[in-house]
């Protein structure tokens, strides 16, 4: 498929899922966008392979057109984009494979269900372990962040249970600590005994077509009912569905736009750095660059487990520590402090950890510490090399605080 064949299509400026398939309508892969013809027509920029990676690149050349699917918001769309890819399995979809690491959405088989976010891996052992019992579950998300933040937006329009108690009706008695969701409207009243079984059911019942990516039949749903409310002078039922069909029109999602953005800016580059004196006070970190803007949220801080005068090993053990942290992210480059081997130790980490398509840098100083070599593919260089600069030297000074700090610190306990 071409730039000139994407042209002919007529794709919108709004959110959605988008579908590349092949000749025999076979589909490829399966993503979300905030924009999708923005985010369809990058996957023909001369860049692709350099960006995307050469799997992606080959998923172009086999694909014959690309269709799509509108969704309201971009939350509806990332929730759409996981149950397609559960249901369809694109051969594409690498980075969406059922991985024990990844997050999943699960509510509890009990009289009042619970909407409960996991790690894939825990909630299988819980199951094993008879600790809880589960009617469904959603995902897996390669994202924690995203799930955490959509399941906070899904919160606002279907309350629902999550940690708290139920009402006990013939103690009447609320449990033993306040309900801090009821108050703040996240929570229907099952603590409170305001809603029953019946009507929790149903409600839940919405939630679930919901995470399934079948938001506008919810919305006729909720519409019949609202009509069946009035027609029936339940008021104030009607207007309970009114607010709800009002919040489905009008989703905030802006963290989800947000993260959404930074998740298609293929550029993220991270960068480690090992500090320490003589191999006292190890510590070790990782700063971000997305979009050519250091993105300080992202920085992360590794205690090394123990002091020993070896930057190689402290560089494989923050990589393999990072790399099982997929909700964080994944990066299209990685920049690391030194020379080849160093480079060879991130490769390794990259490899075993299932990683290949990676690029690694290492940035190699002079006696002032200042960037005299770059050791890494030439059109990698030449295309970050100014990217690659600025995150190292953040990593740099990001290392040296962190070591200062924790020095100073462990100075004032042994006082």
């Amino acid at each position: 498929m071409t730039l000139q064949d994407f042209q002919n299509l007529n794709f919108p400026d709004s959110p959605g899922v988008y579908f590349f398939l092949d000749e025999s309508k076979n589909i490829l892969y399966i993503g979300k966008a905030t924009n999708l013809k923005s985010r369809v027509r990058s996957y023909f920029d001369d860049d692709i392979l350099h960006t995307r990676g050469l799997h992606i690149g080959n998923m172009i050349t086999v694909a014959h057109t690309v269709i799509f699917q509108e969704t309201k918001s971009v939350l509806e769309a990332l929730l759409l984009e996981n149950e397609l890819i559960k249901k369809h399995q694109p051969l594409y979809n690498t980075k969406e494979k059922d991985d024990k690491s990844y997050f999943v959405l699960a509510i509890t088989d009990e009289d009042f269900p619970r909407v409960l976010l996991f790690r894939k891996r825990n909630l299988e052992k819980m199951i094993e372990l008879n600790e809880v019992k589960i009617q469904k579950t959603f995902g897996p998300y390669t994202s924690g962040e995203n799930a955490r933040e959509a399941l906070k937006v899904v919160r606002k329009i279907f309350p629902f249970r999550d940690k708290c108690e139920v009402f006990d009706r013939k103690k009447h008695s609320f449990g033993r600590n306040k309900c801090f969701s009821y108050e703040l409207g996240l929570c229907p009243g099952t603590c409170r005994g305001v809603i029953n079984k019946k009507n929790y059911a149903k409600h839940i019942l919405r939630l679930i077509e919901f995470l399934e990516g079948n938001g506008e039949r919810v919305r006729a749903d909720l519409e019949k009912d609202m009509q069946a409310a009035a027609k029936s002078m339940e008021y104030e039922e009607a207007g309970r569905i009114k607010d709800i069909l009002f919040a489905l029109e009008h989703i905030r999602d802006a963290h989800l736009i947000k993260r959404d953005l930074n998740t298609e800016d293929d550029n993220r580059i991270e960068a480690y750095d090992v500090a320490h004196i003589s191999g006292a006070y190890r510590v070790g970190v990782m700063s971000v660059l997305s979009g050519g803007i250091p993105l300080k949220s992202g920085y992360k801080k590794f205690k090394l487990k123990q002091d020993k005068n070896d930057d190689l090993e402290g560089l494989a053990e923050i990589l393999n520590r990072r790399l099982k942290h997929l909700e964080w992210g994944l990066p299209a480059v990685i920049v690391v402090d030194g020379d080849e081997r160093h480079a060879r130790v991130a490769e390794k980490a990259l490899d075993e950890n299932g990683f290949k398509d990676v690029d690694v840098v290492a940035v190699t100083k002079d006696k002032s510490h200042k960037a005299k070599k770059l050791i890494g593919k030439k059109e990698i260089l030449e295309k970050f090399q100014k990217e690659i600069i600025l995150i190292n030297a953040e990593a740099h000074r990001f290392a040296l605080r962190y070591h200062r700090d924790l020095r100073e610190k462990i100075s004032r306990v042994k006082k």
